[in-house]
Formats: C-alpha cells, structure tokens, sequence
C-alpha cells in the first residue's frame, strides 16, 4: 500500500466516524423534536458543546492531515529529487566514460597515424639514401675504367714499334751485343703490358655490376693473352733468329682495340642509365 493510498483511506475513515457521530446526534435531535420532547438550557448546551468538539476536532484532524500531507510531499520530492540526481550523475557518468573512451579512440588514431607517417618518411629516405649511395658506387665503378682504357690506346705506336723491331731480327748482327740491345727493346715494351694489368687492379676492386665486371675480365683475360703472345714472339724471334708468327699479335691485339665500343654500351647500358645515376648525369649536362 503506498502512502498516497493511506491517505485516502484515513480520510475516509475519519469522515466516516464524523458523519456517524453527526447522524447520531442528528438522530437524537430529531428523535426529541417528534416527541415533542423540549430541551432544557443544559441539553442545548451539551448538543453545542458537542457540535463545537465535533468542529474542533475536525478542524485538528485537518490541520494534522495537512501537516502529514506536507512532510509526506517533502519526503516524496526529496526522494524523486534524489532519484532525479542520480539519474543525472548517472548519465553525466557514462557521457563522460565515452567521452573519454572517444578522445583515447582519437589518440590511438592519431598516434597509429604517425606512426605510420613516420614509417614513410623513414623508407623514403632509406630509399634515398640507398639511391644516392648506389649512384655514388656507380660513379666511381665509371671513373675507374676509362684509365685503362687510355693505356690501351697508348699502345699504338709502341705496338708498331714492337713489331718493327720483330721484324728487323733476320738482319740483326748474331752477337751477344745485338741479343742484349734486343732486349732491352722488347723488354720496354713488356713492361708497358704488365703495367697495363697492374691497372686492372684496382677496377676488379671497384666494379661489382656483373655485366660490366664480365666484360672487364674478358679484357683482362685478352689483355694477359697478349702480354703472352709478345713475350712468346719475343723469344721465338731471338732463339730463331726470324720473324715469327705475327697474325695471332695483331689478332688479339684487334680484338682488345674492338672491345672498347663493346664495354661502353655495357656501361651505359647497366651502370649510366640506371637511376638516380642517370638524373645526376643530366644535370651536370644541364648545368655545362
């Protein structure tokens, strides 16, 4: 039962004893009035008096009820006020937890993107970087080259010299002297190749693109042939006192000469033309 509906019916019990005792004393008047019954000055007195407690005791009932009825209404709206605030702190509550839930959901967000900004960058200049050594190991595997080719191609006139002196052995005087100053002759000229293979050294260090270090071992191989070839007509012409076989020295000698074109386009083929090398080739054109 809820105090609403206890109110209710006290009321209703209290008005119910009051009507009672109003129809009671309403009766006994009445009953007195068809009798013809007179009331003395006391009777009238007593039916005031109990008509006057009747008044003030439902005047004190209803100032009492009142006063219930308001601490009841207090009681009630500090309880809904109660409830109301806690809903609301409630509610402020779990605002507040998925507020905080979306700020950390946008921080791990923006951290997760960061994150990945900063992997990029990081790759971007690995790359960078890597580009920029390759074109330097590039560079200098380019630079080391051309030196030999301009040994090669000093070997000209010396060549013909060398194959002038080989040919002019039938007429040399068969003295020890005249081996001697043959020698000396042949042996500048063999010097001259041996340097020419020291000046591979430093290549075979530096080129590690396999095209092109194919090609420079392939120039090597030929170029030691010929250093073995001259020495080999050398001592052939001084033992048999004639010229020797000369078509095999000139052969491979072409064949060294040929290989310059050959070893160019590999060179531009697998080391000039691969970027980032080729961009700085063309800038450097550029600024020429």
């Amino acid at each position: 039962m809820t105090q609403r509906s206890w109110r209710w019916y006290l009321a209703a019990g209290v008005a119910a004893f009051v009507l009672s005792v109003l129809t009671v004393v309403a009766g006994h008047y009445f009953f007195v009035f068809i009798t013809g019954t007179r009331f003395s000055v006391d009777q009238w007195s007593a039916a005031g008096g109990w008509v006057g407690g009747l008044g003030a005791f439902a005047a004190v009932f209803v100032a009492l009820w009142q006063i219930k009825r308001a601490r009841d209404d207090a009681v009630e709206a500090k309880i809904e006020a109660d409830e109301r605030l806690t809903r609301e702190l409630e509610a402020a509550q779990q605002r507040t937890v998925k507020e905080i839930e979306q700020a950390h959901a946008r921080a791990a967000a923006q951290m997760a993107a960061a994150e990945v900004r900063h992997t990029e960058q990081l790759m971007k200049s690995d790359e960078l970087l890597a580009n920029e050594l390759d074109a330097q190991r590039r560079a200098e595997q380019i630079r080391c080259i051309p030196p030999i080719w301009e040994e090669i191609a000093n070997l000209a006139f010396p060549f013909q010299s060398f194959l002038e002196l080989l040919q002019d052995v039938p007429s040399m005087p068969r003295t020890n002297e005249a081996a001697e100053e043959f020698w000396s002759k042949a042996e500048i000229w063999l010097r001259g190749l041996m340097s020419i293979e020291m000046g591979f050294s430093t290549a075979h260090l530096i080129v590690s693109e396999p095209h092109t270090q194919a090609a420079l071992k392939t120039l090597y191989l030929d170029t030691r042939r010929f250093h073995e070839l001259s020495t080999t007509a050398s001592q052939q012409a001084v033992i048999q006192r004639s010229v020797p076989d000369l078509s095999g020295l000139r052969e491979c000698y072409s064949t060294i000469i040929n290989q310059r074109k050959t070893m160019t386009e590999v060179v531009r083929e697998h080391l000039a033309q691969v970027p980032p090398l080729a961009q700085n080739d063309a800038d450097e054109d550029n600024q020429h």
